[in-house]
């Protein structure tokens, strides 16, 4: 009798803690899924930018040698290598392509001060130019 009531009262307290634990997971996963969201609405939904932005990403646009609003060159490698329109993030008139997730997710957290810190290089077919 007293095995069966120990045995009642371990089970019944695994299943309070497996409860608990799911309850916890659920919560996790809401607050995880709330952040992406507001971080992915953030990297998305720059639409009116400043002049000195716009003049920044100008700027940038033009590093691959095309003036064409989209900023081909991955701002989070600091536009030393490609983006891709699957990992892209539309500012103003732009098009910002990302070279990955984690680029564009960094983006997210830093938004319009990231871009206006971002050094940019002399467009291709301007090195020693001075211009």
């Amino acid at each position: 009798m007293v095995r069966r009531s120990l045995a009642v009262l371990l089970i019944a307290m695994v299943a309070v803690g497996a409860l608990g634990c799911a309850e916890k997971a659920e919560q996790h996963e809401e607050a995880t899924k709330t952040h992406a969201e507001a971080a992915e609405g953030k990297a998305t939904a720059t639409a009116v930018v400043s002049a000195q932005l716009a003049a920044h990403l100008a700027k940038a646009d033009a590093v691959d040698g095309k003036q064409d609003m989209v900023v081909s060159q991955c701002s989070g490698c600091k536009l030393k290598m490609a983006g891709s329109a699957e990992h892209a993030v539309e500012v103003g008139e732009y098009s910002m392509q990302f070279c990955s997730t984690g680029c564009k997710d960094h983006f997210a957290e830093g938004g319009e001060e990231a871009i206006l810190a971002l050094e940019i290089p002399e467009a291709k077919g301007h090195e020693g130019h001075g211009h």
